[in-house]
């Protein structure tokens, strides 16, 4: 076991890394937190306007669970934040067919309900009667997730940083690793693009897409995937207000397609999810034009 006061160095500060190191220092470790920035990094994954907050994960009563308690945990941060960081917006699953078990909206109602959250069904012509922005002929059935809702995610991992500073984390935005430094076989720390030297009993690679170009054995093994994004300014974003144009998810398991509420500023996030797209996190990252037309017909 590790002494509680190990020095750890943690190398990236997106959400993973932030929330290592914060925890961490309050475990009573001396941690450098260090990141190439500007912080949030424009190009981390969790530098985003918004991310799904739910426990909607088809029969995985174990990641519900998990979600239970984390959406505690985000009610317990929006006592300490204003505003808020976590919106309860509420989550609506909609089924390009009637759900039926096996699928997963029918399987994630089944075990959200099970668990005793609100859902509540939308079948029979309910979802265009209750959501007009949503066709009931595409998507007859369905249920909305009460307990969910959607993070600022880039403003999480600011506050979060911010956090980590005042547990005690130094944090180093500007100091980007290239490599791993090892004596006899053990890593005793880093070195970075300066050509600093900051030793560390423990490291914790928190890299994400970087991971494999800054851990060269696993290029090859690891491989980086970007998923697809787009966001539209409609000239009237009242019909996607909120309340009537909640975070969902259109027969995900089978086309991919999630999207959130508009913004403050009109702005209407559209996403797939599917196999991702082969990326370099080091190159610039481009969707192709066959995929704003997917978009647009969407």
């Amino acid at each position: 076991m590790n002494k509680p006061d190990s020095s750890i160095i943690v190398v990236g500060a997106g959400v993973f890394g932030a929330a290592a190191a914060w925890e961490l220092a309050l475990r009573g470790h001396p941690v450098q937190l260090i990141d190439p920035g500007p912080l949030p990094h424009p190009e981390a994954s969790s530098t985003d306007i918004s991310k799904v907050i739910r426990m909607d994960y088809g029969a995985d009563r174990f990641y519900a669970r998990m979600a239970e308690r984390a959406l505690e945990g985000w009610d317990a941060w929006n006592r300490s934040t204003d505003p808020p960081l976590y919106h309860q917006d509420g989550f609506l699953i909609l089924a390009g067919e009637a759900m039926a078990p096996g699928g997963f909206e029918h399987d994630s109602h089944a075990t959200l309900a099970s668990m005793g959250h609100p859902v509540e069904r939308l079948a029979n012509g309910s979802v265009e009667a209750r959501f007009p922005g949503w066709s009931g002929r595409l998507y007859p059935d369905g249920y909305l997730s009460r307990r969910a809702g959607w993070a600022e995610s880039g403003n999480v991992v600011s506050w979060m940083l911010a956090q980590a500073q005042r547990a005690g984390v130094e944090v180093l935005d500007g100091e980007a690793m290239v490599e791993l430094v090892e004596v006899r076989s053990r890593v005793t720390g880093v070195r970075t693009a300066s050509n600093r030297v900051l030793d560390a009993d423990i490291v914790v690679v928190a890299a994400g897409a970087w991971t494999p170009f800054l851990l060269p054995w696993l290029d090859g093994i690891l491989t980086c995937v970007g998923q697809p994004v787009f966001h539209f300014l409609p000239s009237d974003p009242s019909p996607f207000a909120p309340d009537r144009f909640p975070p969902w998810a259109a027969d995900m398991g089978r086309t991919g397609w999630y999207g959130f509420p508009a913004q403050p500023d009109g702005r209407v996030k559209v996403a797939n999810h599917g196999a991702g797209i082969a990326v370099d996190p080091r190159q610039e990252k481009l969707v192709s034009p066959e995929w704003e037309g997917r978009f647009r017909a969407f």
